[in-house]
């Protein structure tokens, strides 16, 4: 028997002991309500201690196990693993790091400078910053590290589409580009490899991170140790770190459960349905993944600005949310990420408003009998449960109003092929916010709902624009109240992501959007 094997039978055997318990006590209990219990923001525990309990002082050593799989190359830039993805800030670190409020802050850069026009950017490099190997950083590395950005196929590509200059300028790095972009800066936290590095496809390349790797062959576990020169300033609690090669997600799943490891993200679960284990707690936190309704804006009906309020006041988003993610995501009303330090809380208000939607039905712009009553069909992938549930959801609000509505669902390639060529009235879509606040993708030309507007585009130029916070909380206010105002398409939710520990792991965990394991340096084992 493997160790998964074993581990499934634990699992299983657990679950009929509990049920035995349960039983024999005369109890019972509600899935959703156990469910319900684990999805506030935060640190949370199945098996909080009935008192509080003194600190408990943290110390020095110890070993942390995490999950790799589908491990396909060293290299941090072009890999295509999710799992390595997520381990590479503890060994290679950017020129800045990105906050979960959408701030950068400095990091293998000491300061910036950004011209007046809002097109160019120098990075001042920190002084005396060590690689694993003992060579120090320069300018030179990050040129290496962008050129190889720009010549490979990696998802770090896109973060440079609007550099059209860039270049080494003694201990500074600078990125002149094609238009203003305010949120640029947090486009700069892809890994900085040492200059001519990659020498190979089985050798990691010598990174500045926490941690370095000190043993990795070409099968077998990876072997991790604590920075001890690390330019952070302070040496991690936990000396090493092993990344325990798994053959898949789900083995990743069955060795946290399993105790062969002691950490993962929810990325290695189906975390709609997760409930925390025994031994593990969760420390959640909102994603930019943000699932909406979009609209086909060539449709004669859809085309008119009250028809779309219409359908938006008849979706009620709270219910989809309670109902098929079990609270694990967060409602939205703007296409920004949650914690966005320019989202204005104040418009969390609920969209549902159903006197309004039949307001608007009264006024005739719909056809509601006879023979030329449209048929809204909404387009929907049969290859994700939560979108197809939510496309029904959709259909059954709005045929409350008197419209009516039918769920067209299709492979993923042909729904991909059917927005692309208009074949839709409305669709359930979701799509990975940019972290540097640019919302062209969705809202610019060539988005995905044949939507045109000149007062967008000014919009989302001005916002582009803004010199400081300051100017970008109103300028994205502006965009803001215009997106209600237009709506152009109907956001549902953000999915919430969390990271998942075994409990005995003590010290600040503040997971991010863009960084599972931030804090680690400061866990150490109770």
């Amino acid at each position: 028997m493997t160790v998964f094997d074993m581990a499934k039978a634990r699992k299983v055997l657990s679950v009929l002991i509990a049920a035995v318990l349960l039983l024999s006590a005369g109890g019972c209990t509600n899935l959703a309500n156990v469910l319900e219990e684990n999805t506030d923001l935060g640190e949370q525990s199945p098996t909080p201690s009935a008192s509080p309990s003194a600190p408990v002082e943290p110390v020095y050593g110890g070993s942390i196990s995490l999950a790799v799989y589908g491990l396909d190359t060293p290299d941090p830039i072009v890999t295509q693993s999710e799992s390595y993805k997520n381990l590479v800030p503890l060994v290679y670190e950017g020129l800045v790091t990105v906050k979960q409020n959408l701030t950068a802050s400095m990091c293998l850069a000491e300061r910036y400078e950004r011209s007046a026009d809002g097109k160019k950017y120098t990075l001042y490099l920190k002084e005396g910053v060590a690689f694993h190997d003992g060579s120090t950083l320069s300018a030179k590395d990050v040129e290496y590290t962008v050129k190889h950005i720009q010549e490979s196929e990696n998802p770090y590509s896109k973060a440079l589409a609007h550099v059209v200059k860039s270049y080494a300028k003694g201990n500074t790095y600078v990125f002149e580009l094609d238009r203003p972009d305010f949120g640029f800066l947090n486009n700069l936290d892809f890994p900085i490899l040492k200059n001519k590095s990659l020498t190979d496809e089985k050798t990691f390349p010598p990174g500045t991170g926490m941690y370095k790797v000190e043993k990795a062959g070409a099968s077998g576990d990876i072997v991790l140790r604590a920075n001890s020169s690390w330019h952070g300033g302070k040496q991690p609690y936990l000396d090493e770190m092993v990344w325990v090669r798994l053959p898949d997600r789900d083995a990743a799943s069955f060795a946290l459960d399993a105790k062969e490891i002691s950490a993962i993200g929810s990325y290695a679960v189906d975390f709609v349905s997760y409930s925390p284990k025994a031994n593990v707690s969760m420390a959640t936190v909102y994603t930019g993944n943000l699932c909406f309704v979009g609209f086909n804006h060539k449709n004669i009906y859809l085309s008119k600005q009250l028809v779309r309020w219409c359908i938006e006041a008849s979706i009620d988003k709270e219910k989809i949310a309670r109902d098929f993610l079990l609270g694990k995501c967060a409602v939205a009303n703007l296409p920004y990420y949650k914690d966005a330090f320019y989202y204005d809380s104040a418009m969390d208000a609920s969209r549902l408003d159903t006197a309004k939607a039949d307001n608007i039905l009264e006024m005739d712009l719909i056809p509601m009998e006879g023979k030329n009553v449209p048929v809204f069909r909404i387009l929907v992938p049969n290859t994700d449960g939560v979108k197809v549930n939510t496309a029904q959801a959709v259909a059954s609000m709005l045929r409350s109003r008197g419209l009516r509505a039918e769920v067209d669902s299709r492979d993923y390639a042909s729904y991909q092929q059917a927005i692309a060529q208009g074949d839709y009235d409305l669709f359930i879509g979701e799509m990975k916010l940019d972290k540097n606040g640019d919302l062209s993708p969705l809202l610019g030309m060539g988005n995905p709902f044949f939507y045109q507007s000149e007062a967008m585009d000014l919009a989302l130029l001005k916002a582009a624009a803004s010199m400081n916070e300051e100017e970008a909380v109103k300028n994205y206010g502006e965009l803001s109240e215009l997106f209600f105002k237009e709506c152009p398409f109907v956001p549902l939710f953000l999915r919430q992501e969390a990271l998942i520990y075994d409990s005995r792991i003590a010290g600040d965990k503040h997971a991010t959007a863009f960084n599972y394991y931030a804090g680690i340096e400061n866990w150490f084992f109770q």
